[in-house]
């Protein structure tokens, strides 16, 4: 099984457009089971701190000193399109502050 992640820089399509990213799985992660182990999101019940320290993980190894755009995964047909210089406020009733994430990406036109 690969434990390396795919990123754009890996990506024939993608290394050449200014558009970065990072698909992970489940290797290198501090979470428990059933999360185990390198769970990101917050909102599927996981213990926080073991999701703050698995974003760190990202953080350092690929995304050191960005800010990164968390998007959570749904099954459906939806596109969301995301422009330069636009975020998600993405907040969570378990916290007293909210999340900004944003790219800042040249995509082609």
């Amino acid at each position: 099984m690969q434990k390396d992640f795919f990123t754009s820089q890996n990506s024939k399509l993608f290394c050449n457009t200014g558009l970065h990213f990072v698909l992970t799985n489940r290797y290198h992660g501090v979470s428990n089971a059933p999360y185990n182990n390198l769970n990101l999101a917050y909102h599927v019940g996981d213990n926080l701190e073991s999701v703050k320290k698995n974003r760190a993980y990202i953080m350092q190894k690929y995304y050191e000193n960005k800010t990164l755009l968390y998007l959570n995964q749904i099954h459906s047909n939806t596109i969301f399109t995301i422009r330069e210089n636009r975020g998600i406020l993405e907040s969570y009733p378990l916290f007293q502050f909210a999340f900004l994430y944003c790219i800042q990406a040249q995509l082609p036109h």
